[in-house]
């Protein structure tokens, strides 16, 4: 056996270790369970299962168009959070409280530039549960 391979097995276990003490699946770990692709006039569903889990949503997004993005927790799930980043990898928009309640709404954001766009959605503290997200342009 190499010694790459051996790597790769001590790494396998030490995630499949990891995963057992949270009682969470791999894919969590990887950086959420979750997620997928958004287009505008569409609402999707996750759930944000532990502390500190995001998910990500991406859509493609042209220069000027102005979006909104909105995130509701459903049950005891009230405190929701939102990140959005531009095609070049770096946060241009976020929101904590500005939705009914404690949800999260970026309103009418106009989009700096046309491309790939990426969505996390998490929770502000330690709320988990399901949600639902919007995206909406005009």
């Amino acid at each position: 056996m190499t010694t790459k391979q051996k790597v790769l097995i001590i790494v396998v276990v030490a995630l499949g270790l990891v995963a057992m003490a949270c009682s969470c699946d791999l894919g969590n770990i990887a950086g959420g369970g979750g997620g997928g692709t958004i287009s505008y006039g569409s609402t999707v569903s996750g759930n944000i299962n532990f502390e500190d889990e995001e998910e990500s949503w991406t859509f493609n997004g042209a220069a000027g168009d102005m979006v909104t993005i909105s995130m509701t927790g459903s049950g005891s799930f009230d405190d929701t959070y939102l990140e959005l980043y531009g095609p070049d990898g770096n946060e241009v928009a976020y929101d904590d409280d500005s939705g009914d309640g404690l949800s999260s709404l970026i309103y009418d954001f106009p989009l700096p530039q046309s491309g790939a766009y990426r969505i996390v959605a998490r929770a502000f503290g330690s709320d988990t549960g399901p949600y639902t997200l919007t995206l909406t342009a005009r």
